[in-house]
């Protein structure tokens, strides 16, 4: 059963991983593009569902039923959870990256800023256009036994959907509005019980509080886009029983709405599966030193570069999670915690959060500078494909966050020099010639949030 001590654990790790964030929220300087903001608030979100279930006096995996009536069963891990968001934080403030914002902050000026100074915004729509065509064709023609291994190209292709419509309705409002509508269908093709939310999530981020005064039909996108979810958790649940019992031709139908809630939950255990190795450690489970996070990185070696790569899709759940474990060709998901610690227990984590923190903070810091600059926002919509995938890290490690994002920065630069090829043929100066876009201006002195304020007014 939830105990008080549960609770308390539980609020140290929200204060460790969201402290910043939500000063900066207080103060009305909240930025949710921020490293303190998206990756804290998934990695606090995790924490809730083993909760939940807890108070109900049950476990979410059949593994760690026989740790549950622990009292410090959920409470220990999570309390090094909040130690080790102290560290991802310092590791942001050792970026150069300040975790307290200023004055500056309170309005994100980027969103008014052009992707691409002189980039005709017709271009751009159409060029958009195309991309995502080839990555509906692309996701279309994935052969469905082979989704679930290797690099799977075509899908990681498909990713860029998420942040296409926000390229183009930086550039043009109007443009942007009948892109994301012709985009955002799409998601569906996700097998994704989120399917909907990354659009809907990467349009929150980039453009925050701003969104109803950029364009209020983009904002209507966005709530519907939520709305639309329990479609794509019907789909999502449809897909696992497929891959739960592949036996059966009829298996894959879309089921109850029960059945797929209860499915959906049942997916938000990452967290626990870290509280099982953290028990099976205290058992005197020896360390990986390193194999774990080798196999991760062998994991993302496309298949077809590496016909013969050991494929180790199971070792965790056969492992560490045995009870749950049917031998399906499903996904079983692991804490981010899970990675480090069986490698380097504690000082691992320390390290791995403190360098996730470091690398976090340094894209955010490089995005931000080329972007005033630059005074182009194509950087910054750049940091999001990788801001948008969060969820990815803290519940999977890297070998989903990292291919997902590189697909969504293979759409996003396909369409930026596509764009910028056209625009050179238009201007006759054929293509190939750089970008067709003029260079950008560079200021005598480098301006901040604050100088652009006064230069560039929020849409009509």
């Amino acid at each position: 059963m939830l105990s008080g001590i549960d609770l308390i654990a539980w609020l140290a790790c929200a204060a460790a991983w969201l402290g910043p964030f939500a000063w900066n929220a207080a103060t009305g300087r909240m930025r949710l593009i921020h490293p303190n903001a998206l990756f804290p608030i998934f990695t606090v979100y995790m924490c809730l569902m083993p909760l939940h279930y807890r108070f109900y006096g049950e476990t979410m995996l059949r593994t760690s039923a026989s740790w549950a009536d622990e009292t410090w069963f959920l409470a220990t891990p999570m309390l090094w959870l909040a130690v080790f968001g102290i560290s991802y934080h310092l590791g942001v403030r050792a970026a150069g990256l300040p975790l307290r914002l200023g004055a500056a902050d309170a309005t994100d000026v980027l969103v008014h800023l052009e992707v691409r100074q002189g980039l005709p915004p017709l271009t751009l729509f159409s060029s958009a256009l195309v991309v995502l065509g080839l990555m509906l064709l692309a996701s279309l023609l994935m052969p469905r036994e082979n989704y679930a291994k290797g690099f799977y190209f075509m899908h990681l292709f498909f990713m860029g959907y998420q942040v296409l419509p926000i390229l183009v309705l930086a550039q043009n409002k109007w443009l942007g509005q009948i892109f994301l509508l012709l985009a955002a269908p799409s998601g569906l093709l996700m097998r994704s019980k989120a399917a909907f939310l990354y659009l809907a999530i990467a349009l929150v981020v980039f453009f925050q509080h701003k969104l109803f005064r950029i364009s209020k039909f983009a904002t209507a996108c966005a709530v519907g886009l939520v709305l639309l979810t329990p479609f794509a958790v019907a789909r999502y649940a449809s897909v696992a029983a497929y891959a739960e019992d592949q036996a059966d031709p009829n298996a894959e139908k879309w089921v109850g709405w029960d059945e797929a809630l209860l499915k959906v939950e049942s997916r938000e255990y990452a967290f626990e599966s870290f509280v099982c190795v953290y028990n099976w450690r205290k058992q005197g489970g020896e360390l990986t030193w390193g194999g774990t996070l080798l196999g991760e990185l062998t994991q993302m070696v496309p298949s077809a570069l590496w016909p013969d790569k050991p494929f180790n899709f199971f070792d965790f759940p056969s492992k560490y999670l045995p009870a749950d474990y049917r031998g399906y060709a499903v996904h079983y998901a692991f804490h981010l915690a899970t990675l480090f610690y069986l490698d380097f227990d504690v000082p691992g984590c320390l390290l791995g959060f403190a360098c996730l923190g470091l690398f976090n903070g340094w894209c955010y810091r490089q995005a931000l500078k080329w972007s005033l600059q630059r005074r182009e926002s194509w950087p910054m919509v750049l940091n999001l494909c990788w801001v948008v995938h969060s969820k990815f890290v803290v519940e999977g490690g890297f070998g989903g966050a990292i291919p997902n994002t590189l697909g969504a920065l293979l759409g996003i630069g396909m369409t930026l020099a596509l764009a910028g090829a056209l625009a050179g043929v238009l201007r006759g100066r054929g293509p190939g010639v750089g970008t067709g876009c003029p260079p950008p201006a560079t200021p005598s002195s480098e301006p901040t949030l604050g100088t652009l304020e006064k230069e560039y007014t929020p849409w009509n």
